[in-house]
Formats: structure tokens, C-alpha cells, sequence
């Protein structure tokens, strides 16, 4: 598809911080788009390796390669670098990529197909799970395509389980999101190192109003990658509380009893996570969980053993 002479279509918004060796195959993974409207947004977070060296070259490359370099003053983290990459970002849908990860053949097209179709302020897509060597070791993907406007509280229950419980709820790289919708929500990424995805996504949903989802597996994410050292895993600790905290104060504000209801899915599996982290590194924290002894349950133990 020929390139657009006004605002592109998409933005691509990457955080970038010390990820030199990956910044190629990403750039390959978009360069072979068949659908090129659309801009790349690098932000680097004071990256000490080649990071910087590198996008400067790949800017040489490719004209719509736009590179941020953060101030030792900025706020750090890729929430901040989220934020920093949207406030110049001019494409009427916004897609956050994470620089180590990288695109499935012919993925904009298939998203901007979908958008086309229904307008949504948010659309989801499935997702492959990559080893170190870039191989598929497994899928995440909807069984069926779904299209939902959120015009009453029945629809906004009927999604909540999916939102929540199914759908990957700590990620923004498996959904593109209205560019429009996110500056009239007047929402943004918070500086927690590890728990702002999730924060933002249950913010957005308690505005979004339309919703779409598609079954394809547009996106490549990168598991086991050496970077979440215990130093990480301490701070995710303090992340998570304040995520629970954050869901809370939601939980609390006037939503609907069986919405609440389909939350505590995911408000309970959240606070055995911390659970969890806390037993590992001894972390003491406050006595507010020991009444919910019942949330070490089996399904719970299996879906966050990656941290046991």
C-alpha cells in the first residue's frame, strides 16, 4: 500500500532500553510489512549498550523512524517512554511494541483491515510465544472474532471475563488503540516499573466503548528472556501492590455487582501473585491478605508458577 502524504495510519511506539541486539530483527519485522502508512516512534531511555548507535543508523535507513533520546531529568521506565513516544505521535491508531519482540508477516495489514471494519477504540489479536532463537513454542489466540459497542451495562458484563481473566490483561502489545479515544480518556502510562500495562488497561476499560477482537497471532513475544533478575522481581513486588491498590479503588467506585463479581477473577489470582513474589524474596508487607487463604488454589499455582 502506498504511503499516506498526511498523518499515518499507525504509530509505532517503542521503549528502548539497552536492547542493541534486537533492534534489527524488529526493524526487519516492520520494513517487511506489506502495509507501510505508518510512522515508528523509537524512545530511548538513556540506553547504555550500542542501542542509540544503532537506531541512529536504522533512522538513515528508513524515513519514518522518528528517535527520541530521554533527558537524565525524564522519568524513567517504559511507561514514561510510552507516554513521551504518544504525546508526538500522529497516527489515528497507536500500537505499543516492546523493542526485544517483533511483528508476524502482513500484521498491520490484518489489524488495519479489522479497524477499518469497526472502528473500535481498542482492538486485540492473538499472539505467538518465541524462544531465544525466534522458533513459535506456542499460540495465544480468541477462538472466534468478536465486535462489541459497550452501550449498556450487560455488555460491558459480558466482556469483563475476557478483558480480565483471558486475554492477557499485563499487555498493550497484543492491541492497537484509537489515538483518538486514548486523548479524549486523558489516560496514561504510570512510572511503576512493572505493573503499568495492566493499570492502564483497567483504566481504559472503564471508558472504552467500543471493543474488537480478532483471532489472528500478529505478534511475536519473547519469553525467557534473562532480564528479570531479583533485583527486578523485588521491585515487581512493590509494582503489584500498588496495581491491587489501584484495582481496589476501582472495585470500589459504582460498578455493576456482577461486573465486580467477574473482576475479583482477576483481583484475586493478582493478589495470590504477590503472594507468591513475597514468599520467594521474604518481602514483608502489610496483613491486609492473610484472611484469603483460599486464593493458593491449584489453577492459581499453575498460572503464576513462573514466579515459584
Amino acid at each position: 500500500m502506498a504511503k499516506s502524504e498526511s498523518a499515518p495510519f499507525f504509530s509505532l511506539i517503542v521503549p528502548v532500553y539497552n536492547v542493541e541486539d534486537y533492534l534489527e530483527r524488529l526493524y526487519t519485522s516492520f520494513e517487511k510489512q506489506k502495509f507501510d502508512d505508518f510512522e515508528i516512534i523509537f524512545v530511548n531511555d538513556l540506553s547504555t549498550d550500542g542501542s542509540l548507535k544503532k537506531l541512529q543508523l536504522l533512522s538513515k535507513r528508513d524515513a519514518r523512524i522518528k528517535i527520541i533520546d530521554k533527558d537524565i531529568n525524564d522519568p524513567k521506565g517504559a511507561g514514561a517512554s510510552r507516554n513521551k513516544g504518544f504525546r508526538v505521535a500522529s497516527g489515528k491508531y497507536v500500537y505499543f511494541i516492546d523493542a526485544d519482540d517483533f511483528l508476524s508477516d502482513n500484521s498491520l495489514s490484518i489489524i488495519y483491515n479489522a479497524v477499518q471494519k469497526n472502528k473500535p477504540d481498542e482492538l486485540l489479536f492473538g499472539y505467538n510465544n518465541i524462544d531465544g532463537k525466534g522458533r513459535i513454542i506456542s499460540r495465544s489466540d480468541s477462538t472466534t472474532a468478536k465486535n462489541i459497542a459497550l452501550s449498556n451495562p450487560s455488555d460491558r458484563i459480558e466482556l469483563s471475563s475476557d478483558i480480565f481473566v483471558h486475554n492477557s490483561f499485563y499487555t498493550v502489545w497484543n492491541r492497537v488503540y484509537s489515538r483518538k479515544f486514548i486523548i479524549q480518556s486523558k489516560i496514561r502510562f504510570g512510572n511503576t516499573r512493572t505493573a503499568q500495562d495492566a493499570i492502564f488497561n483497567v483504566d481504559l476499560f472503564s471508558k472504552v466503548v467500543k471493543i474488537s477482537w480478532i483471532p489472528d497471532c500478529l505478534y511475536n513475544y519473547g519469553v525467557g528472556r534473562k532480564s528479570s533478575n531479583q533485583t527486578v522481581l523485588r521491585s515487581k513486588f512493590s509494582d503489584e501492590l500498588i496495581l491491587l491498590k489501584h484495582l481496589e479503588i476501582f472495585l470500589s467506585s459504582s460498578v455493576e455487582p456482577v461486573l465486580k463479581g467477574r473482576i475479583l477473577q482477576f483481583f484475586d489470582l493478582e493478589k495470590y501473585r504477590v503472594l507468591v513474589i513475597e514468599a520467594k524474596f521474604a518481602v514483608q508487607s502489610t496483613n491486609i491478605f492473610k484472611p484469603f487463604a483460599a486464593w493458593e488454589t491449584i489453577a492459581a499455582k499453575a498460572h503464576f508458577a513462573e514466579y515459584e
